[in-house]
């Protein structure tokens, strides 16, 4: 097929995927592939037919292909940049960005969109929904309180002297700041004595134990915000 065929068949096949026709833009892509199998063109057009349709694993055989004889072509850089940005590869995305960067350096915005999916990859690497410092906190709080009860509950009279188990004692460890070991010492004298008192002491020392524990995990997540140096305002 000559060139001027070729440049027809292309802006046939244009004209059907501006349509929404994908698939009848592939099955004559897959005709012309046989004539034209080392036409740069026609398999750059069935690599972008093929993202459109999601098959993503063959779109990318394609664009590999594609770049190991044509790796300065910039159209195909953008595409393959593109297409692993969507596909949520943002690391593979970033290196045909910089390919681009280096090719032409004044490509429109070219290194604003580089900052941008730099700031995106770091903010990945960042804790998810689940691991929120607000979500994590709770988890770690429930766990360090969790702990502290089954101390409490696993003890045997030979673990603690029954003439220690006072509200002195339990004062003189809050004093101490020794809110854990205090916590013990009200689990232990609750189970004799039911009363509310003794029950909002214990509710009193638990939120200690908490207030502490969320200024420990906040300040760890500040200090890994500092070290990854993005800013989210």
């Amino acid at each position: 097929m000559d060139i001027k065929k070729e440049k027809e068949q292309l802006q046939l096949l244009e004209s059907l995927i501006l349509r929404g026709k994908e698939y009848e833009a592939l099955n004559i892509i897959e005709k012309l592939d046989k004539d034209l199998s080392d036409s740069f063109q026609i398999k750059f057009t069935k690599a972008k037919v093929l993202i459109k349709l999601k098959k993503n694993v063959s779109a990318e055989e394609i664009l590999k292909s594609l770049e190991k004889s044509h790796y300065n072509n910039l159209n195909l850089l953008w595409v393959m940049s593109d297409f692993f940005s969507d596909i949520q590869k943002k690391e593979k995305s970033l290196e045909y960005l910089n390919k681009i960067c280096f090719i032409d350096p004044f490509s429109v915005d070219i290194k604003e969109k580089i900052k941008n999916l730099e700031v995106q990859i770091e903010r990945k690497k960042l804790p998810t929904a689940d691991t929120l410092p607000e979500v994590q906190i709770e988890k770690e709080l429930d766990l360090s309180i969790k702990a502290s009860e089954n101390i409490s509950n696993n003890m045997n009279d030979n673990d603690i002297e029954e003439d220690f188990i006072t509200m002195s004692a339990a004062r003189v460890y809050v004093n101490q700041g020794l809110f854990k070991d205090a916590l013990i010492i009200l689990e232990k004298i609750y189970q004799r004595d039911k009363s509310n008192d003794i029950l909002i002491k214990i509710e009193r020392v638990k939120s200690k134990i908490k207030a502490i524990k969320k200024v420990e995990i906040l300040t760890l997540f500040m200090d890994r915000i500092k070290m990854k140096g993005v800013n989210f305002v």
